[in-house]
């Protein structure tokens, strides 16, 4: 577990060894003279309006070097108390005419930054990051720096992170040493499920190998491969980030080749092939503890191709789209809320298939069939509370997606299965538009440690999940699917037996009724969903 320690010595004792904000000496002369006002120099923090509020208690006061050490310790402790710890208040004068007391607001910064720990990141990727909270032109705040340093701490590439705080020789200044422990840059890890299509086959396999920090700079190389009887496919993705405030281009890739292995499509060798490019640009509007926002825009291209008995065929509705490509451009915006006992996640996600770069477009009047000219919205809603009651957990998530045009199947709503609606088959039912909503209320059982692998404080924590789960899906201007609405309950068990290790079967009870023939039968078909993950690093 990562920790994040801030040590900064006692600043106030260090001005109190030191005259550094005294009051002016030989101030006989303003014996008998009531302070009528004052005047601030130096302040950026704090506006005069806010600072002339703490100092009124002083205002028609008989000016004294004491009055003006408890205006100066006052003053003082405003900058301090709000986190602006080596930050303080001078008294530059006294006016003998009209007892006009000038204050000099010393607001600290901070003029040296090391960094030490780190191995493969860049000391720039980690100063970058802190610049906001301790800039040379920034007055320094140790709250602003603790901030910082938390949300370092979610960067998966950084174990640990603490700084030093320390004063500098001038009054004012101070340097901060920072120490950073890196996690291991690689991940690995392997799934085991049966989450497949049974039409090519429900047992699937996936490999998934990664580094996330190829050049130092914090970007991130990642490569999966997944596989059933027919299906074989794989995907790399790479993302770099492009500011310290965390923009980020992520560019993918994957290709996937598709064998119908269920009677009786299986003697009728259908082949379906695709090719997937994408890019994404993310950008942070607001990033703190609590709450993060941001907005994107990302590219996508695809193409696909079917056959039928090695020759090329059209499974959609347009004869001549047994080769179709389509290009879409979406825009998306995301909000995530977290407090101790719950996290909200939102997304909209606005996307415009357009005729670009050789996408499949019909110009038949007569028919409106698909192809890659379509708007649509898809938008996500997550939402997770955890109970003292039973110290359980509810999960909620709901879809909806909304089109103005047919679509084609690479665009188009689906649900059946395990992450969807569980109880049935994996995208048993499909529409240009559709709307779903799950719930899941976790408690935990007891623990069930393996000897050797569950070493830590939780490991082996078994859960009982009873679920309920709805979709529906319709067509724009093509018939529904004769099956259109699906609605499950059931349970599941969950079992952490590792920070690494887990596994989960579900059994749902679909409330539509849906009878597969017996070639199909299979355990999705019998409610069963069933997955086994392992990471190696």
């Amino acid at each position: 577990m990562k920790k994040m320690r801030i040590v900064f010595f006692a600043f106030c004792l260090c001005f109190c060894l030191r005259p550094v904000f005294a009051a002016p000496e030989g101030t006989s002369w303003f014996e008998g003279l009531e302070a009528s006002g004052f005047v601030f120099k130096g302040n950026s923090v704090f506006s005069d309006p806010t600072l002339l509020e703490v100092a009124a208690p002083w205002k028609g006061r008989k000016i004294s070097p004491g009055m003006l050490e408890d205006l100066r310790q006052a003053l003082t402790r405003y900058y301090t108390d709000r986190g602006h710890i080596n930050s303080g208040a001078l008294i530059a004068g006294v006016n003998p005419e009209n007892g006009t007391v000038s204050v000099t607001l010393v607001e600290g910064k901070i003029v040296k930054t090391t960094v030490a720990g780190n191995k493969r990141l860049k000391e720039r990727y980690i100063l970058s990051r802190l610049n906001s909270a301790i800039g040379k032109k920034t007055p320094f705040n140790i709250h602003a720096l603790n901030q910082r340093l938390q949300l370092i701490k979610r960067d998966p590439r950084i174990k640990g992170i603490h700084a030093a705080v320390s004063p500098g020789l001038i009054p004012g200044e101070a340097k901060v040493d920072v120490k950073v422990s890196e996690a291991t840059p690689w991940k690995a890890s392997m799934k085991f499920n049966n989450h497949g299509s049974p039409a090519v086959g429900s047992s699937k396999g996936e490999i998934s190998l990664g580094h996330r920090n190829v050049t130092g700079w914090g970007d991130a190389l990642g490569v999966s491969f997944k596989r059933t009887k027919g299906f074989n496919g794989y995907s790399v993705r790479y993302s770099v980030p492009l500011t310290r405030r965390e923009t980020t281009l992520s560019l993918s890739y994957g290709k996937s080749a598709v064998v119908l292995v269920s009677t009786p499509f299986e003697e009728l060798d259908i082949e379906s092939r695709a090719e997937i490019m994408g890019a994404v640009l993310r950008r942070p509007l607001h990033r703190s503890m609590s709450r993060e926002t941001a907005m994107g825009a990302g590219l996508k291209k695809i193409n696909a191709k079917t056959y039928i008995l090695g020759q090329p065929f059209s499974f959609v509705s347009h004869p001549g789209d047994s080769e179709f490509d389509v290009t879409v451009l979406s825009f998306f915006h995301e909000f995530v809320e977290t407090s101790l006992t719950s996290v909200l996640l939102l997304k909209s996600d606005l996307r415009f298939g357009l005729d670009w770069l050789g996408s499949t477009v019909h110009d038949d009047s007569a028919v409106n069939y698909a192809d890659s000219r379509y708007v649509s919205w898809l938008g996500k809603l997550q939402w997770t509370r955890n109970f003292r009651f039973l110290k359980s957990a509810l999960f909620v998530k709901a879809r909806a997606q909304l089109s103005n045009d047919s679509l084609m199947p690479v665009g188009k709503f689906s649900a059946g299965g395990a992450a969807t609606v569980r109880g049935y088959r994996e995208g048993l039912i499909s529409g240009d538009n559709g709307t779903l909503v799950s719930a899941e209320w976790r408690i935990p059982l007891f623990e069930l440690k393996i000897p050797g692998i569950s070493q830590r404080k939780g490991d082996g924590r078994l859960e009982l999940c009873p679920f309920f789960d709805y979709a529906k899906a319709w067509n724009c201007s093509r018939p529904d699917p004769a099956m259109k609405e699906i609605l499950s309950v059931g349970a599941g068990l969950r079992w952490m037996i590792s920070e690494k290790t887990g596994a989960r079967i579900y059994w749902g009870k679909g409330l539509k009724k849906f009878e597969p023939t017996s070639e199909f039968n299979n355990l999705q078909d019998n409610g069963v969903h069933f997955e086994a993950v392992s990471r190696i690093f």
